[in-house]
């Protein structure tokens, strides 16, 4: 297990979100994915370096803080951030909702991560938009939690 791990599972993840496919969430319910990203990747561009590969998802793999157990184990938190680069058209608050919503339910379906953690939780989030590009930007900060042997 590594931090590899994880982040290639966030990164399967998330390419799996196709608009109109239903998934059932943890209470029973289904929900239907409203987006379909065009580019998801770990190497974070600019919005000026995406062309038309709207919208677009990076996976930015932020520091670790580790801790040792009594049984040969650290304990590690990784902080991540999502970063999201949409096109805005007149419903942006009908944009940024279901950017939001298809990324915090495909992201709660496993909070496991493959396995590979324990525990995957929503920070914070952050919007934002570029007037000049009618590019709009949207940031997930997640923290993830796991154990590794020493």
């Amino acid at each position: 297990m590594s931090r590899k791990d994880i982040i290639d599972n966030i990164r399967d993840t998330l390419k799996g979100i196709q608009k109109g496919t239903a998934i059932t969430l943890a209470d029973g319910t289904s929900y239907v994915y409203k987006t379909t990203f065009a580019l998801v990747s770990t190497k974070l561009k600019l919005f000026t370096e995406i062309g038309e590969n709207y919208p677009a998802i990076f996976i930015n793999a932020g520091d670790s803080n580790e801790e040792a157990t009594k049984k040969r184990y650290y304990k590690s938190e990784m902080e991540f951030v999502l970063t999201m680069y949409y096109k805005q058209n007149d419903d942006i608050e009908d944009d940024l909702s279901d950017l939001f919503d298809d990324v915090t339910k495909a992201m709660m379906q496993d909070i496991s991560r493959g396995g590979y953690a324990t525990q995957t939780v929503l920070e914070r989030s952050l919007s934002d938009s570029v007037s000049f590009t009618a590019c709009g930007i949207l940031e997930l900060f997640y923290k993830v939690t796991y154990f590794y042997q020493c």
